[in-house]
């Protein structure tokens, strides 16, 4: 398939929206049931693009997919750890692709000096845990 992993730019601003929407509107993997309002999001995504903290989109024919991002703490004495949160549209998942994400946005994390990476996931999510544990 020709998928294609990179950072965030911000002409994807609105399909990566509508994919986390997508997502979060499945009640069952995010913390969130809805995308959280735009305002908010854009100005989030711009940070990341800014402060080049890894926010990485999938895309399949030009169209996001997917997301990974890694958020490094704001306090300075933590500032080697990160938050990963990540997601793909449904009928994307279980095609490896949250494999390349989440090695994609490691690397990345890593240039930046993030060394320690935390993550929340719902006991339920298997494939998650899965993949989770596979990457270390």
């Amino acid at each position: 398939m020709n998928y294609a992993v990179r950072q965030i730019k911000e002409a994807d601003f609105l399909e990566y929206y509508d994919c986390l929407g997508r997502v979060a509107r499945e009640k069952k993997y995010l913390a969130f049931q809805d995308a959280p309002p735009i305002e908010g999001a854009i100005s989030w995504v711009e940070s990341h693009i800014k402060q080049n903290h890894p926010l990485h989109v999938v895309q399949f024919r030009n169209r996001v997919v997917g997301w990974c991002d890694v958020t490094p703490s704001p306090r300075e004495v933590f500032a080697h750890c990160g938050e990963l949160g990540m997601g793909l549209v449904k009928e994307f998942r279980g095609r490896g692709l949250g494999k390349l994400l989440i090695d994609s946005v490691l690397e990345h994390s890593i240039s930046i000096g993030v060394e320690r990476i935390e993550l929340d996931v719902r006991t339920d999510n298997v494939n998650a845990i899965s993949l989770y544990e596979k990457t270390g």
